[in-house]
């Protein structure tokens, strides 16, 4: 059976360095490796929201 691995990563090198590991955690099975590019973005506050009054 196939395993399906998820990694989130900004692509640092802290990040390049858990997917490195997690390749050679992994090296002996069959395995699928999806990469999901995450980020925090700059100046995001719930008051940049349009939110419907009540």
């Amino acid at each position: 059976m196939n395993k399906r691995i998820l990694i989130p990563t900004d692509f640092s090198k802290n990040a390049l360095n858990a997917a490195r590991y997690a390749f050679d955690l992994y090296a002996k099975l069959n395995c699928e490796f999806y990469f999901l590019n995450v980020f925090n973005l700059d100046g995001y506050t719930t008051k940049s929201l349009i939110l419907p009054e009540p």
